[in-house]
């Protein structure tokens, strides 16, 4: 047990650390940066009503996101479903399909899943997305569809 935290755990954040402090820290203060800008700026986010389509074995989302004054490259539009009977925990990734005219920093993000559960299983959220960033350990911030 404790090797497998050592190699799947320790090992992997301390090379990441180290990756952060060289450059005199360049990195981290970016990352920090990133970090205050989002923390800031979340609350402007938010997400419309989805339209979900069923077609053969799979449920189709569509749903406008308005991200306010979040820049979308720092954001990931996901479906979640929780885990429920003898189904396991579902995250999937929903992608930028095209903007929504008349809105500022508004788009449609669509995506579709193959499963036999009930659409009301799943729900839209929005995380925060950095290459960098452990998320979300270091960025706790989460919306969800409403």
């Amino acid at each position: 047990m404790m090797q497998d935290y050592v190699q799947q755990a320790y090992l992997p954040q301390a090379k990441l650390m180290r990756e952060r402090r060289k450059e005199k820290c360049v990195k981290a203060r970016d990352l920090n940066e990133w970090s205050r800008m989002i923390h800031k700026r979340w609350p402007t986010l938010h997400i419309g009503n989805p339209t979900i389509n069923r077609t053969g074995k799979a449920w189709h989302v569509f749903v406008p996101v308005y991200m306010g004054e979040v820049p979308p490259s720092s954001v990931s539009v996901e479906l979640f479903a929780d885990a429920s009977g003898e189904h396991l925990p579902e995250v999937i990734l929903l992608h930028q399909e095209q903007t929504i005219p008349g809105s500022t920093n508004g788009y449609i993000y669509a995506g579709a899943v193959e499963t036999l559960r009930p659409a009301d299983d799943y729900t839209v959220r929005a995380v925060p997305y950095h290459s960098d960033a452990i998320l979300p350990t270091e960025l706790p911030l989460i919306t969800w569809q409403r």
